[in-house]
């Protein structure tokens, strides 16, 4: 997992046919970036990169494309959408997820299980499109497409408390298979980010949530 600070602060975390569409690509059976899976029927693939660790999708991305696009969602369809659509990375927005979960503006008003349970289902959500587009629609002439997983990075306000609120909510984040995510530095209860009159809590403590953070990633295996 990967740990970063902004004034708001990201951290990375641990967990054919169709050219013609947006998102699709062909490839043929021998190409060896695809893969059998036992969830698929015989005969159809899925892109290898469906087994490597999200965090180090994240990685590879950013290593490798001059810019890294992630539309914001807040829930599974949203990122099934920016899947399709190609984009290489989904962001799960904690505004979004406000507004379309709370009905509310940006201002912690949901708990850091909320949030983590939703970017879970949508991580799985996604996997499973995968598979679904892997084998298309062969009774309406539907040929299959092979879309790449987009790691999904999620919000982490302001880590919902102390270091140890910290600690539960990258475990949380981990556990849900995300890859990445961002903390802010702004003192709790936090404000949202369009709204004037914000403060920011003290280097040392900022310092302390992100040390946190990256241990948690590292102790779980995500690096």
């Amino acid at each position: 997992m990967s740990v970063t600070a902004q004034p708001e602060v990201p951290i990375e975390l641990p967990a054919g046919g169709g050219e013609d569409r947006p998102g699709g690509d062909e490839r043929p059976n021998g190409d060896a970036s695809l893969v059998t899976s036992p969830l698929l029927p015989d005969g159809y693939r899925v892109p290898a990169s469906r087994s490597t660790h999200p965090s180090t999708r994240m990685r590879e991305l950013l290593r490798t494309e001059p810019y890294l696009f992630g539309p914001g969602v807040y829930d599974p369809m949203g990122a099934q959408l920016v899947m399709y659509h190609g984009f290489k990375a989904v962001y799960f927005s904690g505004y979004s997820f406000a507004i379309g979960h709370v009905g509310t503006t940006d201002m912690d008003l949901y708990d850091s299980g909320e949030i983590a349970d939703g970017a879970r289902r949508t991580v799985s959500a996604l996997r499973k499109y995968q598979l679904t587009m892997a084998v298309g629609d062969p009774e309406k002439g539907v040929a299959p497409r092979h879309l790449e997983i987009p790691p999904v990075i999620v919000d982490m306000d302001g880590g919902y408390g102390n270091i140890f609120n910290v600690q539960r909510t990258t475990e949380l984040y981990v556990n849900a298979g995300v890859a990445a995510a961002h903390i802010e530095d702004q003192v709790l209860p936090k404000r949202c980010g369009h709204i004037g009159g914000k403060a920011l809590v003290a280097a040392s403590e900022m310092v302390g949530k992100l040390r946190m953070a990256r241990a948690v990633a590292d102790d779980l295996g995500n690096h």
